[in-house]
Protein backbone atom coordinates (compact mmCIF):
# COMPACT_ATOMS: atom_id res chain seq x y z
CA UNK A 1 0.00 0.00 0.00
CA UNK A 2 3.08 2.49 0.80
CA UNK A 3 5.12 1.05 -1.77
CA UNK A 4 4.27 3.54 -4.16
CA UNK A 5 4.80 7.81 -3.98
CA UNK A 6 1.41 8.28 -4.98
CA UNK A 7 -0.12 6.54 -2.23
CA UNK A 8 2.12 7.81 0.78
CA UNK A 9 1.30 11.59 -0.23
CA UNK A 10 -2.26 10.94 0.02
CA UNK A 11 -1.16 9.34 3.37
CA UNK A 12 0.57 12.39 4.21
CA UNK A 13 -2.07 15.08 2.70
CA UNK A 14 -5.19 13.30 4.55
CA UNK A 15 -2.62 13.58 7.85
CA UNK A 16 -2.53 17.28 7.57
CA UNK A 17 -6.11 17.80 6.28
CA UNK A 18 -7.01 15.98 10.07
CA UNK A 19 -4.62 18.01 11.66
CA UNK A 20 -6.07 21.75 9.81
CA UNK A 21 -9.95 20.36 11.07
CA UNK A 22 -8.50 20.11 14.81
CA UNK A 23 -7.28 23.58 14.87
CA UNK A 24 -10.56 25.09 14.02
CA UNK A 25 -12.14 26.30 16.40
CA UNK A 26 -15.58 24.26 17.84
CA UNK A 27 -18.32 24.79 19.97
CA UNK A 28 -17.60 24.46 23.73
CA UNK A 29 -20.34 24.88 26.55
CA UNK A 30 -18.36 27.01 29.30
CA UNK A 31 -20.18 27.85 32.67
CA UNK A 32 -20.39 31.95 32.50
CA UNK A 33 -21.06 34.18 35.88
CA UNK A 34 -23.00 37.21 34.95
CA UNK A 35 -22.61 40.14 36.54
CA UNK A 36 -23.32 39.11 40.28
CA UNK A 37 -25.90 36.89 39.48
CA UNK A 38 -26.03 33.16 38.95
CA UNK A 39 -24.21 31.17 36.62
CA UNK A 40 -25.33 30.23 33.40
CA UNK A 41 -24.46 28.09 30.77
CA UNK A 42 -23.18 29.36 27.14
CA UNK A 43 -21.70 28.40 24.24
CA UNK A 44 -18.40 29.65 23.17
CA UNK A 45 -16.17 28.98 19.88
CA UNK A 46 -12.84 28.54 20.72
CA UNK A 47 -9.79 26.02 20.23
CA UNK A 48 -9.20 23.56 22.80
CA UNK A 49 -6.04 23.94 23.79
CA UNK A 50 -4.84 23.31 27.33
CA UNK A 51 -2.72 25.77 28.97
CA UNK A 52 0.14 24.86 31.72
CA UNK A 53 1.00 25.88 34.54
CA UNK A 54 3.16 28.80 33.49
CA UNK A 55 -0.40 30.67 31.35
CA UNK A 56 -3.14 29.17 33.29
CA UNK A 57 -1.81 29.79 36.94
CA UNK A 58 -2.30 26.99 39.52
CA UNK A 59 -0.72 24.99 42.36
CA UNK A 60 3.26 24.00 42.04
CA UNK A 61 4.10 21.55 45.02
CA UNK A 62 7.29 19.94 45.75
CA UNK A 63 7.05 16.91 48.47
CA UNK A 64 10.36 15.32 50.14
CA UNK A 65 11.19 12.35 52.28
CA UNK A 66 11.59 13.79 56.02
CA UNK A 67 14.66 11.99 57.53
CA UNK A 68 15.37 13.79 60.18
CA UNK A 69 13.73 11.15 62.41
CA UNK A 70 15.91 8.41 61.17
CA UNK A 71 17.56 7.06 57.58
CA UNK A 72 14.77 5.48 55.64
CA UNK A 73 15.91 1.82 54.68
CA UNK A 74 15.08 1.50 51.10
CA UNK A 75 14.62 5.44 49.56
CA UNK A 76 13.69 4.61 46.48
CA UNK A 77 10.80 2.00 47.19
CA UNK A 78 9.18 4.56 49.31
CA UNK A 79 9.16 7.50 46.79
CA UNK A 80 7.88 4.83 44.39
CA UNK A 81 5.20 4.27 46.89
CA UNK A 82 3.98 7.83 47.98
CA UNK A 83 3.78 8.29 44.39
CA UNK A 84 1.31 5.87 43.61
CA UNK A 85 -0.78 7.38 46.73
CA UNK A 86 -0.24 11.05 45.71
CA UNK A 87 -1.43 10.09 42.34
CA UNK A 88 -4.47 8.41 43.60
CA UNK A 89 -5.29 11.64 45.51
CA UNK A 90 -4.64 14.18 43.03
CA UNK A 91 -7.44 12.53 41.14
CA UNK A 92 -9.90 13.40 43.87
CA UNK A 93 -9.14 17.18 42.13
CA UNK A 94 -10.48 16.59 38.95
CA UNK A 95 -7.60 18.55 37.70
CA UNK A 96 -7.51 17.17 33.51
CA UNK A 97 -3.75 17.09 33.71
CA UNK A 98 -1.90 17.14 36.60
CA UNK A 99 1.77 16.61 36.29
CA UNK A 100 3.30 14.33 38.93
CA UNK A 101 6.57 13.05 38.72
CA UNK A 102 9.83 11.91 40.83
CA UNK A 103 12.65 14.54 40.67
CA UNK A 104 16.48 13.11 41.77
CA UNK A 105 16.12 9.93 44.40
CA UNK A 106 14.09 11.97 47.47
CA UNK A 107 11.56 14.72 45.94
CA UNK A 108 8.52 14.68 43.94
CA UNK A 109 7.34 17.38 42.30
CA UNK A 110 2.84 17.92 42.07
CA UNK A 111 1.82 20.71 39.41
CA UNK A 112 -1.67 21.25 39.68
CA UNK A 113 -3.09 24.21 36.42
CA UNK A 114 -6.06 26.15 37.15
CA UNK A 115 -6.36 24.87 40.61
CA UNK A 116 -6.34 28.10 42.72
CA UNK A 117 -7.10 26.43 46.48
CA UNK A 118 -3.83 25.46 47.71
CA UNK A 119 -4.75 24.91 51.39
CA UNK A 120 -7.01 22.03 50.20
CA UNK A 121 -4.23 20.51 47.59
CA UNK A 122 -1.80 20.41 50.48
CA UNK A 123 -4.38 19.27 53.10
CA UNK A 124 -5.07 16.09 50.57
CA UNK A 125 -1.52 15.51 49.61
CA UNK A 126 -0.13 15.40 53.14
CA UNK A 127 -3.02 13.79 55.06
CA UNK A 128 -2.21 10.60 56.71
CA UNK A 129 -3.34 7.54 55.08
CA UNK A 130 -6.04 5.29 56.96
CA UNK A 131 -6.58 1.64 56.87
CA UNK A 132 -9.85 0.11 58.29
CA UNK A 133 -10.16 -3.68 58.57
CA UNK A 134 -13.84 -5.58 57.62
CA UNK A 135 -15.62 -8.05 57.59
CA UNK A 136 -16.79 -8.79 53.99
CA UNK A 137 -18.53 -12.09 54.72
CA UNK A 138 -21.71 -10.78 57.07
CA UNK A 139 -23.63 -14.49 55.74
CA UNK A 140 -20.79 -16.65 56.84
CA UNK A 141 -21.38 -18.10 53.64
CA UNK A 142 -17.16 -19.03 53.91
CA UNK A 143 -17.62 -20.68 57.05
CA UNK A 144 -20.74 -22.24 56.02
CA UNK A 145 -18.87 -23.46 52.82
CA UNK A 146 -16.22 -25.26 55.06
CA UNK A 147 -17.61 -28.77 55.68
CA UNK A 148 -18.24 -29.40 51.92
CA UNK A 149 -14.50 -27.96 50.72
CA UNK A 150 -13.45 -30.54 53.74
CA UNK A 151 -15.90 -33.50 52.12
CA UNK A 152 -14.33 -32.66 48.49
CA UNK A 153 -10.90 -33.17 50.24
CA UNK A 154 -11.85 -36.13 51.75
CA UNK A 155 -13.61 -37.73 48.29
CA UNK A 156 -10.21 -36.42 46.28
CA UNK A 157 -8.17 -38.53 48.69
CA UNK A 158 -6.44 -35.56 51.31
CA UNK A 159 -6.90 -37.65 54.42
CA UNK A 160 -5.04 -36.54 57.67
CA UNK A 161 -3.79 -39.46 60.33
CA UNK A 162 -5.40 -39.90 63.22
CA UNK A 163 -2.30 -39.55 65.51
CA UNK A 164 -1.41 -36.24 63.49
CA UNK A 165 -4.62 -34.67 63.98
CA UNK A 166 -5.09 -35.29 67.73
CA UNK A 167 -1.94 -34.09 68.18
CA UNK A 168 -2.32 -30.77 65.75
CA UNK A 169 -3.44 -27.32 66.37
CA UNK A 170 -6.48 -25.88 64.62
CA UNK A 171 -5.46 -24.16 61.07
CA UNK A 172 -4.81 -21.03 61.05
CA UNK A 173 -8.57 -20.32 59.08
CA UNK A 174 -10.29 -22.50 61.62
CA UNK A 175 -8.68 -19.88 64.41
CA UNK A 176 -9.93 -16.81 62.34
CA UNK A 177 -13.07 -18.37 62.28
CA UNK A 178 -14.02 -20.65 65.11
CA UNK A 179 -16.19 -19.65 67.81
CA UNK A 180 -14.63 -19.99 71.20
CA UNK A 181 -16.52 -23.59 71.65
CA UNK A 182 -14.58 -24.81 68.36
CA UNK A 183 -11.32 -23.20 69.46
CA UNK A 184 -11.44 -24.44 72.75
CA UNK A 185 -12.26 -28.29 71.56
CA UNK A 186 -9.86 -27.95 68.51
CA UNK A 187 -11.55 -30.76 66.61
CA UNK A 188 -10.95 -30.96 62.93
CA UNK A 189 -13.89 -30.35 60.51
CA UNK A 190 -12.49 -33.71 58.33
CA UNK A 191 -12.54 -36.21 61.08
CA UNK A 192 -16.46 -35.51 61.64
CA UNK A 193 -16.95 -35.55 57.93
CA UNK A 194 -15.22 -39.02 58.03
CA UNK A 195 -17.02 -40.19 61.29
CA UNK A 196 -20.66 -39.32 59.42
Amino acid sequence: MFSSIRNRLILIAGLIALCIVFLFPRDIQKRVSTDGGPMRDTVVKEVPIKLGLDLQGGIYLAIEIDESQGEVEDLEDAIDRVLTVIRTRVDEFGVTEPDIQKVGTSRIVVQLAGLDDPERAKEIVNRVAFLEWRITDMQELFRNALPAIDAALYEAGVRIDETTAAAAAPSAIEQLLATSDTQATGEDSTATEAEE
